[in-house]
C-alpha cells in the first residue's frame, strides 16, 4: 500500500510546507518506480498498536513470564527436597555391610533418591540451598569440580559385578551426586550421613576395581571405612597424590596399587599331564619358585624362575628349570590380570598366585624380603 504525503504523516510541517507539496498522485503501476513500504512499526505506530496503553501491559506481561520461567523453589519443592535429604542421611549412616548382594541395593537406594531430585529443577535448587545451608559454612569446596570417575565398561562379566557397573555409571550421570561431591568431599566427617553415602559410594568403587582384594578383606579401603575412618577410606578410593595411598601401595595416577616391586620366592605345585598316542601321562611335581618384579605405576614386568619344572613325563623325574617372562601385566588393587598367570598379594609380604600352561596350572606362594 502506498501511503499520500501530508499532513497524516508530517503533522509539524508547516501550511506553507503544505501548500507547497505537490498534489497526490494516482497509484502508480506495481513494479513501477512505487516508493518503499514503510517499517512495519511505524505501520503499527499509524494503527495505533504501539502506545502506551498497549506496550506497558505487554512488557509487564513479559515480565511476569519471565520470573515464571526462573526457578524459584516453591513451597511444596522445599518439603520434597528436605524428604529426599533426610532420606539420604539415613542412607548413609547405615551399617556398612560388605556382601556384593547389599552392596548393590545399597547403590540403587541412592540412585532412586538422586533420581527424585534430579527430575525437578525447583526440587533440585531446593536441595542445593539445604546442603550449602548446611555444610557452607563448615566445609570448604573445592578449588575446582572434581571430575566424575570414569567407570569401566564391563568385558565379559556378568552377574553382580556387572549390575555394580551399571548402577554406580547412573549414580556418575547424576548433577546432585557431582554437587554432594564438590561440597562434602574434603571434609566427610563433618556431613554426618551425607558424608557417610559419599564414602560408601566410593567404597563400592573399589569393589568393582578390584574384586579380588575386597572378597579377600585385604583391600585398605574397606578395612578403613570398616574400622570407621571414612576419611581415609575415601582419600584411598580417590587418591590425589601418593600421600593418599597406604603403605605397602603406589599411586598409579587414578588409584592406589598394591607396590609388588622386588624379589619374591616361594613353592610351586602342579598336577600336570600329557596325552601321548596310547596313554596319557600324569604327574605330580612341586618345587622351588623365583618371582622377580619391575613396576612402573600398575603395571609390571618380570620372570617366574621354576626349579625343576620341565619333566621327564615316563618318570616324572625333572629335567632342568624353566625361566618365564612377562611384560606389562595390569595391577588392580592388589591383583595382577595377565593371559598367563594371576597374581593375589594377600599380605604385605606374601603373594599367591597361578600360572596358566598348557600342561595345566602350576599354583604356587611366595614372599618377600629375600635373601
Amino acid at each position: 500500500m502506498r501511503f499520500p504525503q501530508g499532513r497524516g504523516l508530517h503533522s509539524r510541517r508547516s501550511h506553507r510546507a503544505d501548500a507547497a507539496a505537490p498534489p497526490p498522485q494516482p497509484p502508480s503501476p506495481a513494479g513501477a518506480g512505487a516508493p518503499p513500504a514503510l517499517p512495519a512499526q511505524a505501520v503499527a505506530k499509524k494503527r495505533g498498536l504501539l502506545t502506551p496503553r498497549t506496550v506497558i501491559p505487554a512488557l509487564v506481561a513479559g515480565l511476569l513470564a519471565s520470573a515464571a520461567i526462573n526457578i524459584v523453589p516453591t513451597f511444596t519443592a522445599r518439603i520434597e527436597a528436605r524428604r529426599q535429604f533426610d532420606a539420604l542421611v539415613r542412607l548413609g549412616a547405615e551399617a556398612p555391610d560388605p556382601r556384593p548382594e547389599e552392596m548393590l541395593d545399597w547403590q540403587r537406594r541412592l540412585n532412586s533418591i538422586l533420581a527424585r531430585i534430579d527430575a525437578s529443577r525447583r526440587v533440585r535448587r531446593a536441595f542445593d540451598g539445604i546442603v550449602l545451608a548446611e555444610f557452607g559454612s563448615a566445609l570448604a569446596p573445592p578449588d575446582e569440580p572434581v571430575p566424575v570417575a570414569a567407570v569401566r565398561a564391563a568385558q565379559d562379566e556378568s552377574g553382580i559385578l556387572q549390575q555394580m557397573r551399571a548402577a554406580r555409571a547412573e549414580t556418575a550421570r547424576s548433577g546432585v551426586w557431582e554437587f554432594l561431591k564438590r561440597v562434602i568431599e574434603r571434609a566427610t566427617e563433618k556431613a554426618g550421613g551425607i558424608g557417610r553415602a559419599l564414602v560408601r559410594e566410593a567404597v563400592h568403587g573399589e569393589f568393582v576395581r578390584d574384586p579380588a582384594g575386597w572378597e579377600s578383606g585385604s583391600s585398605p579401603v574397606r578395612t578403613a571405612y570398616e574400622l570407621g575412618d571414612y576419611r581415609r577410606a575415601y582419600a584411598v578410593s580417590n587418591p590425589r597424590s601418593a600421600t593418599d595411598c597406604p603403605n605397602g601401595y603406589l599411586y598409579t595416577g587414578d588409584g592406589c596399587a598394591a607396590d609388588l616391586r622386588g624379589t619374591w620366592k616361594g613353592r610351586y605345585r602342579a598336577s600336570l599331564s600329557l596325552a601321548g598316542e596310547d596313554r596319557t601321562y600324569t604327574c605330580d611335581i612341586q618345587g622351588p619358585i623365583t618371582l622377580r618384579v619391575a613396576q612402573s605405576g600398575s603395571s609390571i614386568s618380570g620372570a617366574f624362575y621354576l626349579g625343576g619344572s620341565i619333566i621327564n613325563f615316563e618318570s616324572c623325574g625333572a629335567l632342568r628349570d624353566e625361566r618365564f617372562s612377562f611384560q606389562n601385566a595390569s595391577v588392580t588393587g592388589i591383583s595382577v590380570s595377565h593371559p598367563s598367570f594371576q597374581l593375589v598379594r594377600t599380605s604385605q609380604n606374601w603373594m599367591g598366585g597361578v600360572l596358566h600352561g598348557k600342561l595345566g596350572d602350576v599354583k604356587f606362594d611366595v614372599a618377600r624380603p629375600a635373601s
